[in-house]
């Protein structure tokens, strides 16, 4: 039952005010009510909530704690704490919150999914299985924990089982769109391509416009492949990536800027410096810190929104461009001394009218360094390109040649190197230095 203070006019007015968005008079409101009452759970709760939504997180869960030592069966308190603690990266103590939930009330299944996405964050994956399995027992609309379910089994490589609990929760709700590619990425991986090209097509019936969606059903038949990704699907897939891109890489053991270093000195560019740079599809600034030092002026181009958040952080950079890399160097004839493009053309299968419009930017003795993907499984095929499962292309090393004499550029340096590892083992690359021809 809510004591005095609840039930007070004071007590509703610092309610609207938090419920209004006015948190520095709700934060004083609720401080006040306690200085008053500093038994009133309720309100330590309350304001447990407002400084969360500050990111104040240490403080909210000393306010949560409180509030949890007046009332210790409060349900709605222990899963707010639990909440912080996850995300505050205390997960032992966010485990024992939801047990204690589990505890109290062992039928509600909300409380047995989040402790099994806590478990699964912990790596004890069977155990988040099983706390998976029991939400959705006691809930069979409950789509999350079969979502979360797939995840788990995803991850310790039970491709079958997460296969049925995918497919079960799009049954529940075929509105769940973010579990399309999931599923999708799971007959990709058990060799059903015909089958992925259906879970597309069923995305795409939800969402005609997205752009992923339509994207990587090309990549399930090898009819009316675009001649290259889209640039709302690049811009949305690295948004989306942003966050975590650079951890990403190093677990791919990815290197791009390595083989772009490699370049640079080999072509002695220091002895020229400075000179007036681009780094097309410069993403998050992974090459950087190799052009500054050489730099007159640098500019990065990319089309992602949040990359250019993250690059702009590193105080690198001259000028910053968000825009369609071919629209943005056919903008700018005989401009840089220097163009580098590194793993961006794997957004491209036909290059010819990329590598134009870098022939176009480049100063009359400009360079071209980039790195491209090689087609390691079929070396002869006849457009020269494939769109791999990934949503990337990869080209033949005859098709790279070909395309830079077709946009009339020289060709100084052809090197192999490896620019990532994958599950199926290192992938190849050609690094390219090249001019303008003539």
């Amino acid at each position: 039952m809510p004591g005095p203070i609840e039930q007070s006019t004071a007590f509703d007015a610092a309610l609207q005010l938090h419920i209004q968005g006015q948190a520095t008079e709700a934060e004083t409101a609720y401080r006040d009510l306690l200085a008053t009452a500093p038994d009133a759970s309720r309100v330590h709760h309350l304001l447990g909530r407002l400084l969360h939504e500050q990111n104040r997180s240490s403080e909210a869960i000393e306010s949560l704690r409180l509030s949890l030592e007046i009332s210790p069966d409060d349900s709605q308190v222990i899963n707010d704490l639990a909440l912080v603690l996850q995300e505050t990266g205390n997960l032992d103590e966010s485990a024992n919150c939801f047990q204690h939930l589990i505890d109290i009330n062992p039928q509600d299944a909300q409380a047995w999914n989040n402790h099994g996405i806590v478990l699964k964050e912990m790596g004890h994956i069977e155990r988040a299985i099983s706390a998976f399995k029991k939400a959705a027992h006691l809930d069979a609309g409950h789509v999350d924990s079969r979502a979360n379910l797939g995840n788990a089994y995803k991850s310790c490589e039970k491709l079958a089982e997460a296969e049925t609990a995918y497919r079960e929760a799009l049954r529940i709700n075929p509105a769940s769109l973010h579990l399309y590619p999931r599923l999708a990425a799971v007959l990709r991986r058990r060799n059903r391509l015909d089958q992925a090209s259906e879970i597309f097509a069923q995305w795409l019936s939800h969402d005609p416009d997205n752009p992923i969606a339509a994207h990587l059903h090309a990549t399930c038949t090898p009819e009316n492949v675009p001649a290259r990704a889209a640039p709302a699907y690049v811009r949305e897939v690295f948004d989306e990536f942003a966050a975590t891109f650079d951890q990403h890489l190093q677990e791919l053991d990815y290197q791009g800027p390595q083989l772009i270093g490699q370049a640079l000195s080999a072509c002695r560019l220091a002895e020229s410096a400075p000179v007036d740079i681009l780094d097309a599809g410069c993403g998050s600034g992974l090459c950087a810190h190799l052009l500054r030092p050489l730099a007159n002026s640098l500019v990065g181009v990319d089309l992602s929104t949040q990359m250019l958040d993250r690059a702009r952080q590193l105080e690198l950079y001259d000028d910053l461009i968000e825009g369609d890399l071919v629209e943005v160097l056919r903008s700018r004839p005989s401009t840089f001394d220097l163009i580098v493009v590194t793993d961006t053309f794997g957004y491209f299968g036909d290059l010819e009218p990329a590598l134009l419009a870098v022939q176009h930017a480049l100063s009359p003795k400009g360079l071209l360094i980039c790195t491209i993907e090689l087609d390691q499984v079929h070396s002869d095929t006849a457009e020269g390109f494939r769109l791999m499962q990934s949503g990337r292309y990869c080209h033949t090393l005859i098709y790279v040649e070909a395309s830079l004499a077709a946009a009339h550029l020289k060709a100084n340096s052809i090197t192999t190197g490896t620019l990532r590892r994958e599950a199926n083992g290192r992938v190849s690359c050609v690094v390219v230095t090249a001019q303008r021809a003539g």
